[in-house]
């Protein structure tokens, strides 16, 4: 991929690396801090400030996006320099245009093609719409259209054109040998073969393209030339380029359509003008920010390099919180990359840091500290009794939670081990919880399957029901039919059941325990929803275990579950204490938007240009 290419998708910014000199830049008065601003508040005045939760974000991934916020910034002072601004009203029909581009409505768009750019339409509407129609509106007085290309845009549009089936192979490595193109001219059928063959996306359709004019951009004017001297349907063809082995074979021609050039002429100027404005953004977007010269500081972390590439410069900054400097004096702080991520997203992510605070606030109360070390241990053993290997939870497990393994650790596995530590003393094992578990794990215990219906949904269970009490062969197919995918994907099957589990509802034990080997049980409701269950086996007591012998293992799983319980009661207890009240419920706001462009603004000692 080239560089522009590399720089701009779909009319968007998207961050590059920046090229940085060991220069040192003195910013400018710094624009008011809004960083102090409350998030939320927890015990009635103790603040959560927004400062707070960009740190949080930035501890958690948040600096990979320092390059496409400093991207953004030299737009937005660059346009202010040139007196240029873009209103909501623009944003809002620029991204209709795009709605209209793809034919898709607006849900249809946020749900299929917003996740495939790892978007949201917040992040769409400002990272991409707004940055295209200001450089748009920067970029368009070097955009002239001629009479010619209109006019051979008017002929491509709506002059005769070709359908046709292609083949593109490229001629390296490995090129096609003769006799296999002489057999794709002469024989359809091996044509059809080679098309659905060929390394690239026109596979897909064995070939076809819809139909096709003159003057069709970046098209080799050979192969073009090749596609308008074929006359017949079937009729088909080679063409080589330096590169590239094409065939052609004709569908059909399709003849002008009836309309003149002064009836799509404006269309069509229209047209010409925007593809060649697009074309030209990029361009105008590399000068600029090559002349804003952005330099990372020695405060953002070295990033991985690629394989015998030196690791990019970092100018010196006597101030930790400048993360870039941009046109020389313009700072880029971690409270601008703070407030970049909480609008992108990161006020989803206010609730988890009040949790950690809530936790880390009567830890330090009490007096109560989490080592490295012991915060590693409480991992390895969670990933113990799980049994997986700490470098599967890593690269397969925390990718799937959209979490790092630092990120776990700080927000998962600290404050749990805070509250264990503050629990510590307050559970004990009883005589009589040490002989249920044994019972549970070494008494009578049923196999059993379960198949289970949404609350409400009686009609159709006691339906599904009377189907399933016919026989196995029906029971399974209800069961691998219900909601569940994981009841449905094990035909219901669940693990052995024994007596005093720990199931929040003991309803099933209780009943799967009141049925002999093949029965069926009655429909009954549970807080999770309609249930049935049919005991398919009984597994005897084990023999010859010693209660005394299994007694410590068994002392430390009831303490373990307990202490579980009391933390989770502790939690509530203190989050009920906390009583947060969110203020950050949503992305900004149209005012918070130019409020934010303003400060941007205001940094580089530009004046805002009048919307």
């Amino acid at each position: 991929m080239g560089t522009r290419a590399a720089v701009w998708r779909w009319g968007g910014v998207i961050p590059a690396v920046l090229v940085a000199t060991a220069a040192a830049a003195q910013p400018p008065a710094q624009a008011p801090d809004v960083g102090k601003r409350v998030a939320a508040f927890i015990h009635g005045t103790t603040a959560v400030t927004r400062e707070e939760l960009g740190e949080y974000l930035i501890a958690r991934g948040g600096m990979d996006k320092i390059d496409l916020l400093v991207n953004r910034k030299i737009v937005e002072i660059e346009a202010a320099r040139r007196g240029v601004s873009v209103t909501a009203l623009e944003v809002a029909a620029g991204f209709n245009e795009d709605l209209q581009a793809s034919g898709l409505s607006r849900d249809d768009f946020v749900r299929a093609v917003l996740p495939r750019y790892g978007k949201s339409l917040y992040e769409w509407e400002n990272d991409v719409v707004r940055q295209r129609l200001l450089l748009g509106k920067m970029t368009r007085d070097q955009v002239k259209v001629t009479e010619d290309e209109v006019r051979k845009a008017f002929e491509a549009k709506h002059g005769e054109r070709r359908e046709a089936f292609v083949i593109k192979w490229p001629r390296q490595p490995t090129p096609l040998p003769d006799d296999v193109k002489k057999l794709a001219v002469s024989d359809q059928q091996q044509f059809e073969k080679l098309a659905t063959q060929q390394p690239n996306d026109l596979k897909e359709n064995g070939g076809r393209i819809a139909p096709i004019g003159r003057h069709i951009d970046g098209e080799d004017p050979r192969v073009e030339k090749a596609l308008f001297e074929l006359k017949n349907p079937g009729d088909a063809v080679w063409v080589e380029t330096e590169t590239t082995s094409t065939c052609l074979r004709l569908i059909r021609v399709v003849p002008p359509d009836a309309v003149t050039f002064e009836q799509a002429k404006a269309a069509i100027e229209k047209d010409v003008f925007d593809r060649k404005l697009s074309r030209l953004m990029p361009e105008v977007f590399l000068k600029i920010r090559t002349a804003a010269n952005p330099q990372l500081t020695q405060h953002v972390p070295e990033r991985p390099a690629e394989p015998n590439a030196k690791p990019a410069p970092r100018a010196q900054h006597p101030d930790p919180k400048v993360l870039a400097v941009v046109f020389g004096t313009v700072p880029v702080t971690r409270g601008d990359l703070g407030e970049f991520l909480i609008a992108r997203g990161g006020f989803e992510r206010l609730e988890p840091l009040i949790n950690v605070k809530i936790v880390t606030t009567e830890a330090a109360k009490r007096g109560v500290t989490a080592s490295p070390e012991e915060v590693e241990a409480a991992l390895a053993d969670d990933l113990k009794a799980v049994g997986v290997e700490k470098a599967d939870f890593v690269s397969k497990l925390l990718p799937k939670a959209k979490k790092t393994l630092p990120e776990y650790l700080e927000d998962e596995v600290r404050p749990r081990v805070l509250l264990e530590k503050m629990c510590k003393g307050k559970v004990q094992a009883t005589e009589e919880e040490l002989k249920k578990a044994f019972e549970r794990h070494y008494g009578e215990k049923r196999t059993a399957k379960i198949i289970m219906w949404p609350a409400g949904q009686f009609r159709q269970a006691q339906k599904d029901w009377d189907l399933a009490r016919q026989g196995d062969a029906q029971f399974d197919s209800v069961a691998r039919g219900q909601n569940d995918p994981n009841l449905a994907a094990a035909a219901g099957q669940v693990r052995p059941i024994g007596r005093h589990g720990d199931a929040p509802n003991p309803l099933i034990e209780k009943v799967v325990f009141e049925l002999k080997e093949g029965e069926l049980s009655q429909l009954f409701q549970t807080p999770a929803g309609i249930v049935c269950v049919k005991c398919t086996g009984v597994i005897p007591p084990a023999q010859a275990v010693d209660f005394a012998a299994v007694r410590p293992a068994l002392e430390k799983e009831v303490l373990a579950r307990k202490q579980g319980q009391e933390v989770a009661a502790l939690f509530a207890q203190l989050k009920a204490a906390a009583n947060p009240n969110l203020i950050l419920r949503g992305p900004p706001s149209e005012a918070e938007n130019a409020e934010g462009i303003r400060q941007i603004i205001n940094q580089s000692g530009v004046t805002p240009p009048k919307q």
